[in-house]
């Protein structure tokens, strides 16, 4: 499976770098407008494969922190794309997803927490550090860590809380059943669904960091529009371990 994946994955890309633009800055609101363009071709042998062509997209979003007290933040983040490469009967050739859309509250000295659509413990923590290019089809398909599967990348109805003590991170988060996660043809991707992972990361020395998180996710019955119940034995399990090392120079 890691073979076949890593057979798709050469690109050609031509991107400009995500950008902020600066809304509002006083001693209370910081507010951000945020973009990316990215035109890219994904080759491979297996031309018939989900991953082959065209890989362009526009990202567009907004990111906001209010001082509440001196111990609150309130923080907040929307992010959509635009894709180029769907076509059907009912669209114009373009496809427009919400990427993120979470709040919370950020506290002094015990860490932030979040609710919404968000990468989880396990991805936001340790499996991203795998994943820095701009291109919008790896993300970590060869280990099974892609969007709305058992809370293991970016997923909806997730809680999370991240802490920093020192040079360590710790994470946890908690992705709620629900029936309403579809992909944009109808399919399910993850109905009803409930998912946890834990994560935590140490600089061990200056730039040079170990990781390792966990992730569990269950899939109930699901009941057809027939009134026949389809019986699930999905029960993801995940473990990750990492190494980073990131001087700003070198990564």
């Amino acid at each position: 499976m890691m073979i076949k994946y890593l057979s798709v994955i050469a690109v050609a890309t031509v991107s400009l770098n995500a950008n902020a633009i600066q809304i509002i800055k006083d001693n209370k609101n910081d507010v951000k407008v945020t973009g990316l363009a990215y035109a890219g071709h994904i080759f491979g042998d297996e031309k018939d494969s989900q991953m082959y062509g065209d890989n362009t997209f526009v990202r567009f979003g907004a990111d906001a922190k209010t001082v509440i007290n001196d111990q609150l933040t309130a923080i907040g983040k929307y992010e959509a794309q635009l894709r180029s490469n769907v076509v059907d009967s009912e669209s114009s050739g373009t496809d427009t997803r919400t990427r993120f859309i979470f709040g919370g509250v950020k506290t002094n000295g015990i860490g932030t927490f979040t609710f919404g659509r968000q990468d989880c413990a396990i991805y936001a923590n340790v499996a991203k550090w795998t994943d820095v290019t701009y291109t919008d089809n790896y993300g970590g398909k060869a280990t099974g860590i892609v969007p709305d599967r058992f809370g293991t990348r970016r997923s909806s109805d997730v809680l999370k809380y991240e802490g920093e003590f020192g040079k360590a991170i710790l994470a946890a988060s908690y992705k709620f059943k629900t029936t309403r996660d579809q992909l944009s043809n109808n399919n399910i991707a993850d109905e009803s669904n409930s998912a946890y992972g834990v994560a935590a990361s140490y600089e061990i020395f200056n730039y040079l960091n170990i990781g390792a998180g966990y992730a569990n996710g269950n899939r109930a019955d699901s009941v057809a529009s027939t009134g026949t119940i389809t019986h699930y034995d999905d029960n993801a399990q995940l473990y990750v371990l990492g190494v980073k090392y990131d001087d700003k120079a070198w990564y």
